[in-house]
């Protein structure tokens, strides 16, 4: 289990990158995820399966802040509860439960310099009424 919010280093960062330095898990330049050197990795977020594989996955992580997930489980070997066809893993992603009623939102802008300029940005909007 990956606790985005117990390293500083994760302060400002996408999912994407959270998933990058985390033990076991390399990112392709394709976009795909590998486990262990296994590349048919199985995301899951909040338990539920997306339908998104390579670079629209990779997209997808890159736009989601690290401060919205409250922990990222790595399966190594799934049990039994979990489909098993031919994955080499299962990547979890639990996100935190915002309770907040109304209409909330937040705003990430992130620029990044390596060998490249790196943006990452993204607008969640919610309106929460009751349950």
């Amino acid at each position: 289990m990956i606790n985005p919010d117990a390293s500083i280093s994760n302060a400002g960062a996408t999912v994407m990158d959270v998933l990058e330095k985390s033990p076991g898990i390399t990112v392709s330049k394709d976009g795909s995820i590998i486990m262990k050197g296994k590349p048919s990795v199985l995301v899951l977020i909040d338990g539920k399966p997306t339908q998104l594989s390579g670079a629209d996955l990779q997209s997808y992580l890159s736009g989601m802040s690290a401060s919205q997930v409250d922990v990222v489980e790595l399966i190594e070997n799934p049990g039994a509860k979990y489909d098993a066809s031919g994955n080499a893993g299962i990547i979890n992603i639990k996100m935190k439960a915002n309770r907040l009623k109304g209409f909330n939102g937040s705003l990430n802008l992130s620029v990044g310099q390596g060998f490249y300029p790196k943006t990452g940005n993204s607008l969640n909007l919610n309106y929460r009424n009751g349950k």
